[in-house]
C-alpha cells in the first residue's frame, strides 16, 4: 500500500502549503507550454505577467548554444492563459491580461539574458542570471533574488518585501519598498547603491559598494559590515543599528535611537540627530587614534575606559588624539549620546 501512494506522489507534480503544521497537498497542471527558438545569448526579455514569476537560466548541459526561451505555466485550477508574445529585434516581449494570480510561470532564458520583469499581484524570483540589466517591478507581490552579476539591478515592489540571497554585483543597485515592505540582503558589491524603504525594515549583512544610501521614514536599519561612502537617512523616528562600519559615514536622523559601531573612519564624517534622541557611539581604539570627535549633545556620557584627550570649543565637546588625521561631527543637540569602546569581539561579530 505504502509503495503505491510513494510511486503515485512520485509521478505527480505538487504543490506544498504550509497552513498551521499542517501539509496541504495541491496537484499542479500544466496549462501552458511553448518554446521559442532562434533567440540570441545576449537577448532582452520583456515580460508583464499577473502570475507568479519563476525566472532561471537554461540547463547549459542541454542548451549549450543558449537560444531558446521556454515557458511552462502551472496551475492548481484548469484555465486557459491569455498569454501573447511579440518578436523584438533583440528578444521577446510576453504580456497577458489574465487576472490569475494564482499560476505559476517558470521561464527558462539564456543566462545572459537582460530582463524586465513585472507582476501586480504576483511574487517574482529570480537567480542565477549575469546579463547587462535586470529589472524587476511587482504591485503587492514579493521579490526573491540571488547570485546576480550584471551592469544594473533595479528592484521595486510597491507594498511587498525584497529579499537578496547570496550576492548582488553591478556597477547600480536600486533596491525601493512602499508601504510596510522589507528590504533583506546578504551580500552588496558595487559602485552606487540605494536602498530605499517607506515604513519597511532594512536588514543588510554587507555592502561593499563605493556609495551607498540607506533611506527610511520610520524603518528599522539594521547595517552590518558597511564599507566605503555611506549616507544614511531617516525622515522620521529612526532606529538604527550600525555594526563593524568601515568608510566615510554622513547619517542624518530627525529623531529616535542609533546605535553605532565605527570600526575605522575615513574622511570628515557627521551624523546629525536634529530633535530628540539617543545616540550609542562605540569606537575602535583605531578609530579613537585616527579621528577627532567634535560632539554637540544635551548630554554627553564618555566611558572611563576611553583614553583621550578631551577639550571644549563653543559648547562642543572635542575628543582627540596627537595622532587624529580626519574629523568627526557629533550635533545631537536635544538628545543625549554616550561614548565606548569597541572591542574586537563586537567589530568582528563574535557574539
Amino acid at each position: 500500500m505504502f509503495a503505491i501512494i510513494k510511486k503515485i506522489l512520485c509521478n505527480t507534480k505538487l504543490d506544498h502549503f504550509v497552513l498551521q503544521h499542517k501539509v496541504v497537498l495541491r496537484n499542479l497542471y500544466t496549462v501552458y507550454e511553448k518554446e521559442f527558438s532562434d533567440v540570441t545569448p545576449f537577448c532582452s526579455l520583456n515580460i508583464s505577467l499577473p502570475y507568479n514569476i519563476i525566472l532561471e537560466p537554461l540547463d547549459l548541459y542541454n542548451y549549450p548554444n543558449c537560444d531558446k526561451v521556454i515557458i511552462r505555466i502551472e496551475s492548481n485550477k484548469q484555465f486557459q492563459p491569455l498569454i501573447k508574445h511579440k518578436r523584438v529585434a533583440h528578444g521577446l516581449n510576453l504580456f497577458a491580461n489574465d487576472e490569475t494570480s494564482h499560476a505559476i510561470c517558470r521561464i527558462a532564458a539564456p543566462i545572459k539574458a537582460s530582463i524586465n520583469a513585472t507582476s501586480e499581484n504576483g511574487n517574482i524570483t529570480l537567480k542565477n542570471f549575469n546579463g547587462k540589466t535586470i529589472g524587476i517591478k511587482t504591485g503587492n507581490g514579493n521579490i526573491n533574488v540571488s547570485k546576480l552579476y550584471c551592469e544594473h539591478i533595479s528592484l521595486t515592489s510597491l507594498a511587498g518585501n525584497i529579499t537578496c540571497k547570496t550576492v548582488l554585483q553591478a556597477a547600480d543597485i536600486h533596491l525601493h519598498t512602499g508601504k510596510n515592505g522589507d528590504i533583506s540582503t546578504e551580500k552588496l558589491l558595487g559602485i552606487n547603491l540605494s536602498v530605499i524603504t517607506a515604513s519597511g525594515n532594512i536588514n543588510t549583512m554587507s555592502s561593499y559598494c563605493n556609495n551607498s544610501h540607506f533611506t527610511t521614514e520610520s524603518g528599522y536599519l539594521n547595517l552590518h559590515n558597511v564599507h566605503k561612502n555611506c549616507h544614511i537617512v531617516c525622515t522620521e523616528t529612526a532606529k538604527v543599528n550600525l555594526v563593524s562600519f568601515d568608510g566615510n559615514l554622513q547619517a542624518c536622523m530627525e529623531r529616535g535611537e542609533a546605535n553605532i559601531q565605527i570600526a575605522r573612519i575615513e574622511g570628515d564624517s557627521k551624523i546629525t540627530m536634529t530633535k530628540e534622541g539617543a545616540l550609542k557611539l562605540k569606537l575602535s581604539n583605531e578609530c579613537l587614534e585616527s579621528s577627532t570627535f567634535k560632539i554637540l549633545a544635551k548630554d554627553l556620557e564618555i566611558n572611563k575606559d576611553i583614553s583621550v584627550l578631551l577639550s571644549e570649543d563653543d559648547n562642543y565637546k572635542i575628543i582627540r588624539n596627537d595622532t587624529s588625521i580626519s574629523n568627526t561631527l557629533i550635533h545631537c543637540p536635544y538628545g543625549g549620546v554616550v561614548v565606548e569602546s569597541l572591542s574586537w569581539k563586537e567589530m568582528f561579530n563574535l557574539g
